[in-house]
């Protein structure tokens, strides 16, 4: 969501929103082990500055009385609101109704905004509380910037939906093969989903066939089945292991690179 976000105390015209501290009157901070108050873990100081941004918004009406963001009836979409970094508390308000919060100012965090949005205007309230509890964890030999430092944005999502995906490759120097592990996060997703995946060189051509892994679905049943599955149940994942060769390594001479592509395939194909 780049552009205008109204802060308590100034418009701020920038990308992320902006870090209050460079804009004054709150000052930057670098500490190494001293922690720039007096206490233990996990107090805070009684003076703890804190930044309120406004931001409006508009989604389309849609039709046939369901609301476009949505999606249909068959193709369900769920709105997720995505705030790339804070520093160092987040809250997170949309129509005066409020969301959840994060304390991570490294990490992104997501909140899901679909049963709060309506159509036309919509508000959302973003609260950024300078000293939390894991501002002792983050005491890193760092400065400390108070504010929005990354990307704020929204994602239309398909529900269910690839929410995650990590990627794992590596290489047998002695016969020249790669192997290549997709692990998928699908939450939402029931029995009968499953991903696809291809893998091809950087001009496109295919290295193999298209390979599929099912989506675990938790095993349901009587209690005792129930509650032995769930020590085993991986969660809404799929994980699809390829073996293809020889590939050739990447170099900094040859820096070849090769594509994985992952697609989520409902029961119907």
């Amino acid at each position: 969501m780049p552009g205008c976000w109204t802060r308590q105390d100034a418009v701020v015209h920038r990308p992320d929103g902006g870090r209050w501290v460079p804009l004054g009157p709150d000052l930057p901070l670098y500490t190494n082990i001293v922690m720039p108050w007096r206490g233990d873990p996990p107090a805070v100081p009684d003076h703890n500055p804190t930044g309120l941004y406004r931001r409006r918004f508009r989604l389309p009406r849609g039709g046939r009385g369901r609301p476009a963001w949505r999606g249909t009836r068959a193709r369900p979409r769920r709105t997720i609101l995505h705030v790339g970094g804070a520093e160092s508390l987040l809250a997170v308000w949309c129509n005066g109704t409020f969301v959840g919060t994060s304390t991570d100012s490294r990490l992104g965090a997501e909140f899901d905004l679909t049963d709060h949005l309506v159509a036309g205007d919509n508000l959302l309230a973003l609260m950024v509380v300078r000293w939390s509890a894991g501002t002792w964890i983050e005491d890193q030999d760092h400065w400390f910037h108070a504010g929005l430092h990354r990307r704020v944005y929204l994602e239309s999502r398909g529900d269910p939906g690839l929410a995650d995906l990590a990627v794992d490759a590596d290489l047998d120097p002695a016969s020249g093969r790669g192997r290549l592990a997709v692990t998928a996060h699908v939450p939402g997703a029931t029995t009968g989903w499953r991903i696809r995946v291809h893998l091809e060189t950087e001009r496109g051509r295919a290295l193999i066939a298209p390979t599929e892994a099912p989506v675990a679905t938790f095993p349901a049943g009587d209690p005792l089945t129930e509650l032995a599955g769930a020590y085993r149940h991986p969660g809404p994942d799929a994980r699809v292991e390829i073996e293809v060769g020889p590939v050739e390594a990447w170099t900094a001479e040859r820096p070849r690179l090769y594509r994985a592509l992952v697609e989520l395939v409902d029961p119907a194909g």
